[in-house]
């Protein structure tokens, strides 16, 4: 069985990146993101507490914990705003001491889990869902009686190997975690979508048993296209990372701290997929694949859908790249040229030009004309325009100042 993917755009990946996955280090400080300031955040900290790995320094939403990745001192909390974003993200910043030493299991361990259980682990370990990006307990829904459980390793990005990698490293994890899950919530059937060129295909299916394998053909972006699949076949959606975080913390009683992300650009040397602690400044990923002359941009989570970051920032737990960008003399853009490039590979078939022309006019009745909110943020439009115009960019800037954002 194939999904095919009919719109978007044909990607290409020019330069060799090491599917291993490059080992965390212990940074000399870290900045936790905690959550949104609208996600109802009780700290259970404050400024000049001792944390010790493991210890949850907050709950937000529905009593989900974040644990600190380090032990050491809270010296400062603050919050920021991404232009992605509508709301602020609160972070804690930990001076680190080095002595992370393990205290888990954090919870009982047993050989198998009621779905009510497994639910229980899940909000406990703070597990992420990556294709989602958000918390896996905000992704399930109790009342469904899911067919499938789909293992998603399809990196839809340029460069964005982190699914990937995350199977090629930890296959029995990957594997595991969805067979506790399935094991659990009563799932006959567990598939592992992967895109058509993965060039492990063979040897994953040598070796991987009672999982069938549905390949993704077509073009990017594949999302729409996916959500379609799983709506049709009532499929419970969960990311490689996602169903590593589920083994780990099943048989090990380990929440989850931390994630594997592909470092790659032409502003460093040695392209990489490495793990990092949450709340690791993208300044230490830098020094590990060697980042080198003028950098212009580090976007965050992708090419095609990311957003800019500063040095001294750390990613998302749902992020899985950094592009590091080098200063070029010619990126600057020009007047649109009316090709319609970007119409032809929008999913959405919208007009994204047009909803340009018109982002400066604060009107709800022609947003519902261009039918702004149907884009899904691909990216496709800002990558195949001529002219280098941010379409995507400034369609998410006038979707979140229709939404109530007070930027535009």
């Amino acid at each position: 069985m194939q999904i095919i993917a009919k719109k978007g755009v044909k990607l290409f990946r020019d330069f060799y990146i090491d599917m291993d996955i490059k080992p965390y280090t212990f940074p000399d400080v870290l900045r936790l993101p905690i959550g949104f300031e609208n996600e109802k955040i009780e700290l259970l900290k404050t400024k000049g507490d001792r944390v010790k790995k493991f210890e949850i320094i907050a709950n937000i939403k529905n009593n989900i914990p974040v644990y600190s990745s380090v032990s050491g001192k809270i010296i400062d909390f603050f919050t920021s705003r991404s232009a992605d974003y509508a709301e602020n993200m609160k972070y804690a910043v930990i001076e680190a001491d080095g002595t992370d030493l393990p205290s888990y299991p954090l919870w009982e361990i047993k050989s198998g889990y009621t779905k009510e259980e497994m639910l229980e682990i899940i909000k406990k370990a703070g597990i992420i869902n990556e294709p989602l990006s958000g918390y896996f307990t905000e992704y399930i829904n109790t009342s469904t009686k899911y067919k499938t459980i789909i293992i998603d390793c399809v990196d839809d990005q340029p460069y964005d190997l982190s699914k990937t990698a995350t199977l090629l490293n930890y296959q029995k994890e990957v594997v595991g975690g969805a067979e506790i899950l399935a094991k659990a919530f009563g799932i006959p059937k567990i598939e592992l979508l992967i895109t058509k060129n993965f060039r492990t295909e063979e040897l994953l299916k040598s070796k991987i048993d009672n999982v069938d394998f549905v390949q993704v053909k077509g073009k990017y972006p594949a999302e729409p296209e996916i959500v379609q699949y799983a709506h049709k076949t009532t499929a419970l959606r969960v990311g490689t990372q996602c169903c590593r975080a589920l083994y780990r913390a099943a048989f090990f009683g380990e929440p989850q701290i931390s994630h594997i992300v592909t470092v790659w650009g032409e502003g460093v040397e040695a392209p990489a997929n490495c793990e990092i602690l949450n709340g690791t400044p993208t300044k230490y990923l830098l020094e590990k694949c060697s980042a080198n002359g003028i950098l212009e941009r580090i976007v965050a989570g992708g090419i095609m859908t990311g957003y800019v970051i500063s040095t001294e920032a750390s990613l998302f737990r749902w992020d899985g790249a950094l592009t590091v960008m080098p200063l070029k003399k010619h990126s600057k853009t020009y007047h649109c040229l009316n090709c319609g490039r970007c119409a032809e590979v929008c999913p959405m078939e919208l007009a994204p030009y047009f909803i340009l022309r018109n982002s400066n006019k604060a009107s709800e009745k022609i947003a519902k004309q261009l039918c702004a909110g149907m884009c899904i943020f691909c990216g496709a439009c800002s990558y195949i325009c001529p002219s280098r115009q941010p379409l995507g960019q400034k369609i998410r800037e006038y979707n979140n100042f229709l939404n109530g954002g007070s930027e535009k």
